[in-house]
């Protein structure tokens, strides 16, 4: 992801970092993310969702398997995120535009592989607060059957207290994070070739049908569309 213009916070579960334009993030889908923006009308970004290939998986392997902030990118990585921009204006035909997108993708993750400014994201979180807490104890049980209530009482605190803290420092509600953390583990476990419905019952849904509900709400595709 190349911010154009932002102005705000991007939030992980290991810290909320300030953003700023010509700033450069790469995502692990696997991970969950999120943002704080000061005003949505003046957020500009280039997005590209790198989808898995055999001919040059090892390499995407290696520039996604964290996230990872570029805060002033090489001038060659702002190029190649400008020629992408411009790449959708130039009359090229489906097939030729595939080819460009793809060569001009690699020679991304190439740049991005080479560029030593990039920093993983480090856990700057304090382990003892209220939100730590409730991330670890989501992150070991979001299988299972859990919910606000039950974490509160779990953390011995009230759940207005835990709702406010985490909406706060996250952006996100209790309810929705473990929504997406499911989302993210069945969606994974669909591509690995499991069936939608096994998936959704290993990544604790009670039922189908709010799954799928959930999942094309979340993905704008229905779950068959992760495998492809």
């Amino acid at each position: 992801m190349y911010l154009i213009q932002v102005s705000g916070f991007f939030i992980s579960e290991k810290k909320n970092i300030p953003l700023h334009p010509d700033m450069v993030i790469i995502i692990p889908q696997k991970i969950f993310h999120n943002f704080k923006l000061e005003n949505e009308s003046e957020y500009t970004r280039c997005c590209l969702n790198f989808q898995d290939a055999p001919h040059y998986g090892d390499l995407l392997s290696q520039c996604m398997n964290d996230i990872y902030i570029l805060n002033n990118p090489g001038s060659k990585i702002t190029e190649i995120f400008k020629e992408l921009e411009l790449s959708f204006h130039n009359g090229l035909n489906d097939a030729e535009q595939r080819l460009l997108l793809e060569a001009d993708l690699i020679r991304l993750m190439l740049e991005l592989k080479l560029d030593t400014n990039k920093k993983a994201v480090t856990d700057a979180r304090d382990t003892n607060s209220l939100v730590s807490m409730t991330l670890r104890y989501i992150n070991e049980h979001y299988t299972d059957d859990i919910s606000l209530e039950s974490i509160a009482r779990e953390l011995h605190v009230s759940k207005s207290l835990l709702s406010h803290r985490f909406q706060k420092e996250l952006n996100i509600s209790v309810y929705r994070y473990i929504t997406e953390k499911r989302l993210l583990l069945a969606k994974q476990l669909v591509k690995d070739g499991i069936p939608a419905v096994t998936a959704s019952v290993s990544a604790g849904f009670k039922d189908y049908s709010t799954f799928y509900r959930a999942y094309v709400k979340r993905y704008a595709s229905p779950p068959s569309g992760a495998k492809l």
